[in-house]
């Protein structure tokens, strides 16, 4: 079993513009974040599992197919045909992650 333990800083945007409508319905985007060290999200990702799973504790409508990081595991699957069991296992200091996972949940292409 391999596990490993990333932080992820909060960021701050000081920059956005929204540009042109891509094929895949999103917004291409112009930004600049300021990362701040404090709050942060935990990411530990596992390979002690038998399929790939994504737990989020305290916020279930994350742990959906639509979710991005599955996303990225299927298409990394589809591309290479190759797909590693993971356990992703998230949490959040941040005191915005109930609105982040609100948005979340609702968030599709114009």
């Amino acid at each position: 079993m391999t596990t490993e333990t990333l932080t992820a800083p909060c960021k701050i945007n000081l920059y956005l513009e929204i540009r042109d409508v891509l094929d895949n319905g999103y917004h291409e985007l112009l930004t600049l974040f300021l990362p701040v060290a404090d709050p942060h999200d935990t990411l530990t990702v596992s390979t002690d599992c038998d399929r790939f799973r994504l737990e989020c504790p305290g916020f279930p409508e994350l742990e959906t197919e639509s979710n991005l990081v599955r996303k990225a595991w299927e298409a990394f699957g589809e591309a290479t045909g190759r797909r590693p069991h993971y356990i992703l296992y998230w949490t959040s200091a941040s005191p915005w992650a109930r609105d982040w996972a609100a948005a979340a949940r609702t968030r599709r292409p114009c």
